[in-house]
């Protein structure tokens, strides 16, 4: 069997293949469908029949989501000033940089402060000198012990005022509180600057709070750990958040309970201050029967919809559980499949002929598992395709020859005029191989010895460094020469 003949019968293969998933997913009569075409031709010359449209009913997945506003908040945020006053001196930082705790970023004059500090630290050895020689002459009782606490009293009284003096310095300083984003700054150098002048805003926007408020009703479903989806305006990515603190009481005016989930914006990428778009799940139902709201009609305290069997409107009564923006759960009263009329529903009655307009199935998405349960034809023609191509692409794929290495190799070579290949051999060549030999590393030793010249081939192993290699044989090579005839040159 030749290539073409096998690839042939592959390519047949494959598309009989393809061919018997696709027939085994078109769609087969429609039994309801076929009942309506024979009350549309029997209508024509009877009763008018209502046009409506229908859905067919199966289960979906249905999430009883609440729909809230809130708003995100950094984690840290303070207006940086200064604790004294005076004028600014420094400023050491770059509007919009980040900054770290601890970091200086601005500083008012000082020097005044550091002339007093520096006159008490000159005064600090006279005074700890002054205490040791009363101690002395107290031990002889050669002073009273008055006079030796008067002076420790002074030593004490210039430690303190050394440090009230470097805790002013202190406060001439101002230094980043936390890690963070520093906003722009409202002061210039040589300004005078006081406790109430705002420096600049520092914002810690890693993680971020993302506060909301929840009315009454649903304040005890919201625990903390709950997990928080919001969306902001310009993006469509779905952002998590976790409820983590929750306020202690309700709000009297608006009887809504305030919670804080936290974001943790590694990237630093969503800003403080946005509107955030915030959806609480509190329960999802995976099979769930769903109606469209409008679908169903009040009747004397009771909720019913109008069924389509046979080419007529069938009221039937239902239970309704949760409810969504357009749909609501059914718990009683509907089966899977049945057809529900979905509009014109004030003007149905028990028994009216209805024609369909069209037909609307739910779509529910399915994951592979459930796919292969539901759909074993496809899933195994998907499954044979995907080996197809797989032998197909793997036939094609090349296969890399393993590359050609080569060992370091040193050549040496000394020539020696007029000299035979014996006395070349005895007199230059074994000399130099015995101090060569003692080198690590050496794969293999060969030599050529021929009138008038040696030549000598070291092999190293793949682990050798060639130039650390050569430094070694050259260092043999002129340690051997002493031992060679005068006019040989290695």
């Amino acid at each position: 069997m030749n290539k073409k003949v096998k690839w042939g019968i592959i390519i047949f293969i494959g598309a009989g293949l393809i061919g018997w998933g696709i027939y085994s997913q078109l769609p087969k009569e429609n039994k309801e469908l076929a009942a309506a075409d024979k009350v549309m031709s029997s209508n024509r010359n009877g009763k008018k029949a209502l046009n409506v449209n229908a859905k067919i009913i199966k289960p979906q997945l249905l999430k009883d989501e609440i729909k809230i506003s809130g708003s995100l908040l950094p984690d840290e945020e303070v207006d940086l000033s200064f604790e004294t006053s005076g004028k600014i001196i420094e400023i050491n930082f770059e509007e919009g940089s980040q900054v770290k705790k601890g970091q200086l970023l601005a500083k008012v004059n000082d020097r005044p402060l550091q002339a007093q500090l520096q006159r008490l630290v000159a005064q600090l050895k006279l005074a700890e000198d002054r205490v040791f020689r009363q101690n002395a002459l107290l031990e002889r009782d050669a002073v009273s012990k008055e006079a030796y606490e008067q002076v420790k009293t002074e030593l004490a009284t210039l430690n303190a005022d050394i440090d009230l003096i470097e805790a002013n310095i202190a406060q001439t300083e101002l230094r980043a509180p936390f890690d963070g984003v520093i906003g722009l700054r409202q002061v210039s150098v040589g300004t005078y600057a006081s406790p109430t002048t705002i420096v600049a805003k520092l914002t810690k926007v890693s993680p971020l709070k993302v506060e909301f408020s929840v009315p009454e009703r649903y304040a005890n479903d919201v625990k903390i750990g709950a997990g928080v989806n919001f969306g902001l305006e310009g993006k469509l990515e779905t952002f998590h958040a976790k409820v983590y603190a929750r306020e202690s009481r309700m709000d009297q005016n608006t009887h809504t309970l305030t919670l804080r989930a936290l974001y943790p914006n590694a990237n630093g990428n969503v800003m403080p201050g946005r509107y955030a778009d915030i959806r609480l799940s509190k329960n999802e139902i995976h099979d769930a029967l769903a109606v469209p709201s409008e679908a169903i009609v009040p009747e004397m305290g009771k909720d019913k919809i109008f069924l389509y069997k046979s080419g007529k409107a069938q009221p039937v009564e239902i239970q309704t559980g949760i409810r969504t923006e357009a749909e609501t759960q059914v718990l009683q009263g509907l089966q899977t499949g049945d057809t529900i009329i979905i509009s014109g529903t004030l003007q149905l009655r028990t028994g009216l002929p209805v024609t369909l307009d069209n037909i609307y199935k739910t779509r529910r998405l399915m994951n592979i598992s459930e796919l292969s349960i539901r759909r074993p034809v496809l899933s195994t023609v998907l499954t044979l395709i995907i080996l197809l191509f797989g032998l197909i692409g793997y036939s094609y794929l090349g296969v890399r020859e393993y590359p050609s290495v080569d060992n370091p190799i040193i050549s040496v070579s000394c020539s020696y005029p007029g000299a035979n290949a014996d006395v070349i051999e005895n007199q230059i060549t074994e000399p130099l191989e015995q101090n060569i030999n003692g080198i690590p590393g050496i794969r293999s030793l060969s030599s050529v010895s021929q009138q008038g010249s040696s030549r000598i081939t070291v092999e190293f192993e793949l682990s050798v460094d060639l130039e650390t290699a050569a430094n070694d044989v050259r260092d043999k090579v002129s340690r051997a020469q002493r031992y060679l005839p005068r006019d040989c040159d290695p």
